[in-house]
């Protein structure tokens, strides 16, 4: 029964989306950008992301980054940002241009882990440096949903920090990294099968996440 289950359920997938300056990059380069500074807005950033975070280094470089998750309906589930007005943050921005294009970033305060957002395609955004204390990877196969060309099988996303939490998507947890406890969503953890009569070059498995205080 189990098995069939398996073979027949639809995948849950929400949607992630990372904003720089209210949209979405698409630039088509690669990006990096790393800003040490105060947080001094959340949430004012007008654009295609429902929450933001503005960190100002004092030196001239105002960063303005953003999320928006949605379920698998479209319903907007996105945290907030993790911070506070006047919390000095070290803040990361990633943006890769693969086959096609992923965002990430992270926020830490004194090196610990604050907030992080990876929207999962093309092999992730972040480097495993930007995560302190944190490691998020695919876990179990938990459904498989058939398809005309390749079927697409959905997975859990384990977050291991202090101890390690396993998360279906589309829900969320919490995690300890160094003794703080932080809360890990899975957006969405799928990935293709193998092909059923037919090829396709440039598919990605998208493992998305966001965690924040």
């Amino acid at each position: 029964m189990i098995t069939l289950l398996l073979c027949c359920a639809a995948v849950d997938r929400g949607d992630l989306s990372v904003c720089l300056d209210g949209r979405r990059d698409s630039t088509g380069n690669d990006v990096d950008i790393e800003v040490a500074g105060t947080v001094i807005a959340l949430d004012d950033t007008p654009g295609e992301c429902s929450r933001s975070v503005v960190v100002d280094d004092g030196l001239g470089t105002v960063l303005h980054l953003g999320i928006v998750a949605l379920d698998a309906d479209g319903g907007d589930i996105t945290p907030d940002m993790g911070v506070a007005v006047g919390d000095v943050v070290h803040a990361v921005y990633r943006y890769r241009m693969v086959w096609g294009d992923v965002a990430g970033f992270a926020l830490t305060r004194d090196g610990a882990l604050g907030a992080a957002a990876d929207e999962g395609a093309w092999g992730g955004a972040l480097a495993p440096d930007d995560l302190p204390g944190l490691a998020v990877t695919p876990g179990d196969v938990v459904a498989t949903e058939r398809g005309d060309c390749l079927p697409v099988e959905g997975h859990s996303l384990v977050f291991t920090g202090d101890d390690t939490v396993e998360v279906v998507p589309v829900s969320s947890s919490s995690v300890d990294v160094d003794g703080s406890p932080l809360s890990a969503l899975a957006v969405a953890a799928w990935g293709y099968g193998e092909p059923t009569g037919c090829d396709m070059s440039d598919t990605t498995d998208v493992y998305a996440f966001v965690v924040t205080h």
